[in-house]
């Protein structure tokens, strides 16, 4: 039963990880791209794009809002199997008892605001890891570490494998 959950957290956390760099990397060159003026030196925050530019360094502020956009950047979202379905649920501790903020939909290619009945995979994540995302690997190791991330499922550990074996190449960044 150990193995099975280490199996199955390794591979998600993969899939997540590798997401979580390469959308900080698709967000970071399509928001230098679309910028028509220079960056300045000082710094300017734009809270509806996400992106604070600092010393001509931009850097992705990931939040609930513009988290699916940034996850379905991610190369592990599009490596998912075609008919892969996992939620990732986010919650908070803020009155001492967990609380369910939000959850999302991840499939291949795509992420989407919403809950489904029976997931492959549950994902669940303290909220207060949402704006660390964009350095995925880090940031999940230390939510693991410190106990603010779990993974549910009711698959068995060889169909979850056989399942997501395209992903599997993903799971350094989860070790």
């Amino acid at each position: 039963m150990k193995i099975r959950f280490l199996i199955i957290i390794t591979i998600i956390i993969v899939i997540l990880a590798i997401g979580g760099v390469l959308g900080y990397y698709a967000f970071y060159h399509k928001n230098i791209n679309d910028n028509k003026t220079p960056a300045k030196t000082s710094t300017s925050n734009s809270s509806s794009s996400g992106v604070v530019i600092s010393s001509s360094k931009a850097q992705v502020v990931i939040n609930q809002d513009n988290l699916p956009d940034f996850l379905k950047t991610q190369n592990i979202v599009k490596d998912l199997p075609s008919n892969a379905v996992i939620m990732l649920k986010l919650y908070n501790y803020d009155t001492g008892e967990r609380q369910w903020e939000s959850s999302y939909v991840i499939k291949k290619g795509s992420v989407t605001k919403g809950s489904v009945e029976e997931p492959d995979i549950t994902l669940i994540l303290a909220s207060k890891y949402v704006p660390k995302l964009s350095n995925f690997c880090g940031t999940i190791q230390t939510a693991k570490k410190n106990n603010d991330f779990g993974v549910e499922t009711t698959m068995s550990q060889t169909a979850l494998l056989w399942k997501y074996k395209s992903v599997m190449k993903y799971k350094d960044c989860l070790m």
